[in-house]
């Protein structure tokens, strides 16, 4: 139950940034009801290059280059 309870609070996290970017945007009378979307696709196109990276090292935790990692993720989630 204790690790349903923080994946849930983990998968909250994007909409609740969302939802909050929404509401002072919508005060100034535009409204977009994509953001979650988007937020969660550019997170399935950096876990996605991740994996891929990952999945091509023969021994991932001794060969994997920490900064190439994070910098696919930021540039897949773009």
């Amino acid at each position: 139950m204790l690790n349903f309870i923080t994946n849930a609070v983990v998968q909250g996290i994007p909409l609740i940034f969302g939802s909050t970017g929404e509401i002072i945007t919508e005060k100034s009378g535009h409204l977009n009801l994509g953001i979650p979307g988007i937020m969660y696709v550019g997170t399935a196109g950096g876990c996605w290059a991740v994996s891929l990276y990952m999945a091509s090292l023969g021994n991932p935790k001794e060969d994997a280059s920490w900064f190439l990692l994070i910098l696919l993720a930021i540039l897949m989630a773009f």
